[in-house]
């Protein structure tokens, strides 16, 4: 699957909508990979990174020529591969940590913080060029990446949240507040309110 640019494209849909990805195996292929991480974790961490680090959306393939055209022109108009494959890694790669039972040791805040800088500016830069869409869909999935990679509650989850709104707002005045597009972010956005709500009231 993390070879076809469907699949893929299936993980950029799940980051935008904020849903879960799991890693689902046979009981008995799952027992396996737990007992491996468990007799050997550093080996079955190595093996994680390898998987995800042959994820890459140029290299993936499609049944139809034109379906694979039409996906990696819609990236290269949005997030752009290289950014699109970072997240896809890190979203594949917190999948797999789970279904081994071990405990994500976390990626390097630096990395993560010149790549979401780099793609808010571009977002700016859209926005200047009246490239709107393209500009709601780059702050959409930063502020959900920001969300996914921190605890719910801390203060880079409420940073996404802020973007979110942003990109929230923008959507409303070109698109219109009753689209689908809408209703998805708010529905995200106060997902997050809710549980910054229950943090401040314990």
């Amino acid at each position: 699957p993390l070879s076809r640019v469907w699949c893929l494209d299936e993980l950029r849909n799940a980051l935008l909508l904020g849903k879960e990805v799991r890693v689902i195996m046979p009981p008995q292929a799952l027992k396996s990979f737990r007992k491996q991480a468990e007799d050997n974790e550093q080996a079955t961490r190595n093996d994680i990174a390898r998987v995800v680090g042959r994820i890459d959306i140029e290299q993936a393939s499609a049944t139809f020529r034109r379906d694979r055209l039409y996906v990696l022109e819609l990236v290269e108009k949005t997030l752009g591969a290289n950014s699109l494959n970072e997240f896809c890694r890190e979203i594949v790669r917190q999948a797999l940590l789970q279904a081994a039972g071990l405990r994500d040791e976390g990626q390097s805040d630096q990395r993560w913080a010149s790549l979401f800088t780099g793609l808010l500016e571009k977002a700016a830069d859209c926005r200047s060029r009246q490239e709107i869409p393209q500009a709601i869909e780059i702050k959409r999935a930063v502020a959900m990446m920001r969300r996914r990679l921190s605890t719910s509650g801390s203060e880079e989850f409420v940073r996404g949240t802020d973007i979110l709104r942003e990109a929230l707002q923008m959507a409303r005045l070109y698109y219109g507040p009753q689209t689908q597009i809408c209703e998805d972010m708010e529905s995200q956005e106060f997902r997050g309110e809710d549980i910054v709500r229950k943090r401040q009231r314990i």
